[in-house]
């Protein structure tokens, strides 16, 4: 099955806020993934979808710590729009099903999303005319 810009989907973009600018650089200025910690009952709700359709689905894919508060503050939090980041993950950088893969922050800001996330109307189409009809491989987990 196609990916949606092999079918044609040019999305524009969003640049960061000046709120999400600053809590980027200090996530990524963190020395390594071991300084960040979930606390058992203390994480955020779109990153427990994440976990929960990765455990649930048995997706052969993993986030770093970093990775995923990088997604929650890219996405503003949006559980929509961080599922939509779990599809473009395994769509861009899963090569076998058979091998799984961990995206760390670099996969994630420097070449999934170097320009920021989706802007609105980008993410609405997206939704409406690849995800939600199932026309990505990955539709499904939308």
């Amino acid at each position: 099955m196609k990916s949606a810009k092999t079918q044609g989907f040019i999305p524009k973009f969003s640049p960061m806020t000046e709120k999400q600018t600053h809590n980027f650089i200090g996530v990524i200025m963190a020395p390594d993934d071991k300084t960040i910690e979930f606390l058992e009952g203390d994480v955020p709700f779109p990153i427990q979808i994440i976990q929960k359709r990765i455990e649930v689905m048995n997706l052969p894919i993993s986030f770093t710590p970093k990775a995923l508060l990088i997604a929650l503050i890219m996405t503003d939090g949006n559980p929509g729009k961080m599922i939509t980041v779990l599809i473009d993950c395994l769509d861009n950088f899963l090569d076998d099903e058979e091998n799984p893969v961990e995206i760390d922050d670099d996969k994630l800001s420097m070449n999934l999303y170097p320009w920021g996330f989706y802007n609105n109307d980008s993410f609405q189409q997206y939704v409406e005319t690849y995800l939600k009809p199932r026309k990505v491989k990955w539709g499904h987990i939308y």
